[in-house]
């Protein structure tokens, strides 16, 4: 595309100056933003950003660093983790031994990680279109966008990772423009860690993979990339294959098995593909239509404002994107390098919930940060096209401000994760209470297996294997009672009642297991963090 602005090769130059001035007060914003939240105590972040499951990382580093092997119990080896975050984990563990030191050091990568890729997106959405606008937009979107700030501050890989999303696709772009063997390198190079960083980023990877072989149509110049990053993998899926005979993470499929359990229980019969499909077509859809909440946009009871602007929007930029698409002819002889970029981003949102539901049979929510990049680029094209149109456009454009600030005041006022305080309690409650559970299972174990003194156990099998295959072989009662679990902590009656369930196994709870100890879920009534006594059953 031509350019509206020539940037000159001296960032300074005055002729940079109309864009140069907004960047860097979207960027510095940005960055207070991501201070102000850095600074607050841990025990106060882990009820609005730090996810339970980025303890698991900080109990296994923990552990890694103590010579305890890659455990979150200290006794059965794991591998419920992404291996470039977890290597973080350990050097933050070793440089400094204060724990709380060690997860503020995390939490720093994860918000410069932050910052940088929302640099890197907006160098990208210019590089692409060669309209310095477009990447003003694009930057103020993301460095102003609350759920990315949180998402970025999570405890978990999505820093990190959604950054070399981008610069993977910068990588393939320049690798599509000109296939020198320095940029085959660095492409591979990037595609290896870019999967080390988050397994299922291999859906990505092999999508630029095939943006390059259609724009070049040259198999040989994918060689040297993929032979570098496969290299580069080679020690973790050997290491995997080793200890736990897969290639992969088992806890992948843990939950997944929870699942179809859970279902074959409700109805009292084997779960059959009719069934499994009736269950997972809902869940698609409603997965896939929760990625326009990555926009800032509001959510839950004023999602209908959110749709009517984004209906607005696209009906009032129709205008623009026709006139300006039409000057450009992407399709030559070959693709244009610029949109199969933009067709890779297209897809990966789709691609990426469809594996998640349709295999996993779930999505978390932090597997949005993934998706980021692709509907932060969109968005901001949208709004880019949206102004374009003067008039209509200024006034339906200047409706995103407002609609934003309720958005953030709506999160404010009810951030995602404040249930986790009375994880915090649990924990406090035991490490009074050691003689009474010295041995603790959870479903949810991270926070309480963070916090408490004593052994706790993780049950859902994200880091447990021997949780996991117990799960798989419907065995979960007996591996709970074989490893000597005494009480169980967790949300509601949610774990009791599983274990309590024929299905899970021939040992389970009785009747008369008694309440502990309980709190109600902080903006739920019906809600409650309770901890259980055990008492097995001698026999069957």
């Amino acid at each position: 595309m031509p350019t509206n602005h020539i940037f000159h090769k001296n960032i300074f130059h005055p002729r940079n100056r109309t864009f140069l001035y907004p960047a860097v007060f979207f960027l510095v914003t940005g960055i207070a933003f991501r201070l102000w939240l850095w600074v607050h105590p841990i025990e106060q972040l882990l009820a609005w950003t730090i996810a339970d499951d980025g303890f698991y990382y900080f109990v296994i580093a923990q552990n890694i660093v103590s010579g305890a092997g890659s455990t979150f119990d200290g006794i059965q080896l794991t591998n419920g983790y992404h291996p470039l975050w977890m290597i973080f984990n350990i050097l933050a563990f070793t440089i400094t031994k204060n724990s709380f030191n060690a997860i503020h050091l995390l939490l720093f990568i994860e918000a410069l990680s932050g910052i940088l890729a929302g640099l890197a997106l907006a160098y990208l959405s210019i590089q692409l279109t060669n309209q310095f606008s477009l990447g003003l937009i694009v930057l103020a979107l993301w460095m102003f966008n609350h759920r990315l700030i949180a998402f970025m501050q999570n405890g978990l890989e999505t820093g990190i990772s959604t950054l070399l999303l981008i610069l993977s696709a910068l990588g393939a772009l320049s690798l599509m423009n000109n296939q020198n063997k320095n940029r085959q390198l660095v492409f591979g190079i990037l595609c290896g860690v870019t999967i080390l960083a988050r397994t299922d980023n291999v859906i990505f990877i092999g999508l630029l993979f095939l943006a390059v072989l259609a724009c070049n149509r040259k198999p040989k110049y994918l060689l040297i990339p993929g032979s570098i990053a496969i290299l580069i993998l080679i020690p973790w899926f050997a290491w995997n294959y080793y200890h736990f005979h897969t290639i992969l993470q088992t806890s992948t499929t843990a939950i997944t098995n929870a699942l179809q359990i859970r279902l074959e229980a409700q109805s009292g019969i084997p779960l059959t593909t009719s069934a499994a499909i009736a269950y997972l077509v809902p869940r698609w859809g409603q997965t896939l239509i929760r990625t326009y909440f990555l926009t800032a946009l509001p959510v839950g009871p004023l999602a209908w404002l959110s749709a009517l602007w984004l209906i607005g929007a696209i009906i009032i930029s129709v205008k623009s994107f026709w006139r300006i698409s039409a000057k450009y002819n992407w399709l030559k002889k070959q693709p244009h390098p610029n949109l199969m970029i933009w067709i890779v981003f297209a897809i990966w949102p789709l691609l990426f919930i469809t594996i998640h539901v349709g295999w996993r049979w779930h999505f978390r929510s932090y597997y949005y940060a993934s998706l980021s990049p692709s509907i932060t680029l969109y968005f901001g094209t949208l709004l880019w096209l949206l102004v374009k149109n003067k008039g209509w456009g200024y006034l339906w454009a200047s409706l995103l401000l407002p609609l934003l600030l309720l958005s953030a005041y709506q999160f404010g006022q009810s951030p995602l994760i404040r249930h986790q305080s009375t994880m915090l309690h649990a924990a406090s409650w035991l490490n009074k209470n050691a003689q009474e559970c010295p041995i603790t299972g959870a479903f949810n174990a991270g926070i309480v297996g963070f916090y408490t003194n004593g052994t706790v156990i993780n049950l859902d099998g994200v880091v447990n294997n021997n949780a996991a295959e117990a799960i798989k072989n419907r065995t979960l009662g007996q591996y709970a009672q074989k490893i000597g679990i005494t009480c169980l902590a967790d949300k509601e009656d949610y774990p009791y009642e599983l274990l309590e369930k024929p299905e899970w196994g021939p040992y389970r709870p009785t009747d008369q297991s008694p309440l502990l100890w309980q709190e109600q879920h902080p903006y739920s009534a019906a809600t409650y963090r309770k901890i259980y006594k055990i008492i097995w059953p001698l026999s069957n």
